[in-house]
């Protein structure tokens, strides 16, 4: 009796680890996510490329290019935040209009505590996906903007990946 008992088990455990194994090949992220895990602690770093500018007005003049970027989800939006590491007075906040469906852009003006929210302008373009990648029930998200606002005397553009 014991025997099978041993046997039963011992055949348990290799599929339980044949099942692990598959699912750490097909979608590591998820096994993490299932041991508390953050997106850091799995290696995956955000990636961000581009520059933005302001000319005048009431943003000032000044030039932001961003390194980090952070999923709009948590905050409640469907979007992403643009910042650099070590600079808390730049942030460029890439949504979308839910009633509209178009891109909103929100700049912090400088050496306040206040935003500029730009809807219309010469060329306000993105595109903001979510990856397939999810932890802590946060998905990452990833895409591109560009912005030419001549009113606002703003314009840029950005890539950006594994935004979480």
């Amino acid at each position: 009796m014991g025997k099978w008992i041993g046997l039963t088990l011992g055949i348990l455990g290799a599929l339980l680890g044949i099942t692990v194994a598959v699912i750490a090949a097909v979608n590591p992220q998820f096994l993490a996510s299932m041991f508390g895990l953050s997106a850091k602690a799995l290696g995956i770093q955000p990636k961000v490329e581009g520059t933005f500018s302001a000319d005048g007005g009431t943003l000032g003049t000044w030039t932001f290019q961003p390194d980090l970027c952070v999923s709009g989800e948590r905050q409640g939006y469907f979007g992403v935040l643009l910042t650099k590491k070590g600079d808390s007075t730049h942030f460029v906040k890439v949504a979308q209009d839910p009633t509209t469906g178009k891109a909103v852009l929100t700049v912090r003006i400088p050496g306040t505590d206040k935003t500029q929210i730009l809807r219309s302008c010469k060329l306000l373009t993105s595109s903001v996906t979510r990856t397939n990648t999810r932890v802590n029930r946060i998905w990452s998200v990833q895409g591109t903007v560009q912005v030419d606002c001549p009113t606002a005397h703003f314009k840029g553009k950005a890539t950006f990946a594994n935004c979480h």
